[in-house]
């Protein structure tokens, strides 16, 4: 299965379990469940991918190392704001007093 059509099954899946749980979740907590599960674009993902495996097959290109520099560091704040949602969705879980 290519990449672009994996990624489009995981983020349905994610919606459809999103969906699932949205009846015992507030609407923060399901902003929070859809911002934790956020990754790059199908597009990205996919131009990111092709750039580490010429990477690893040491064909890129100066300019395609700046390019997934930028990818990297795109993911990198992806992750950053994946965890701060995690430690926010955790503090909101969290019992009083605890």
């Amino acid at each position: 299965m290519p990449v672009g059509e994996l990624a489009d099954l995981v983020q349905d899946l994610l919606r459809l379990h999103a969906h699932r749980l949205a009846p015992v979740l507030s609407t923060t907590e399901a902003d929070l469940l859809e911002q934790i599960n956020r990754g790059l674009p199908v597009e990205r993902q996919t131009r990111y991918d092709e750039l580490i495996e010429k990477r690893l097959a040491e064909t890129l290109t100066p300019t395609e190392h700046q390019e997934l520099m930028q990818l990297n560091q795109a993911v990198e704040q992806l992750n950053v704001a994946r965890i701060k949602n995690l430690r926010f969705n955790r503090a909101q879980r969290a019992p009083a007093g605890g």
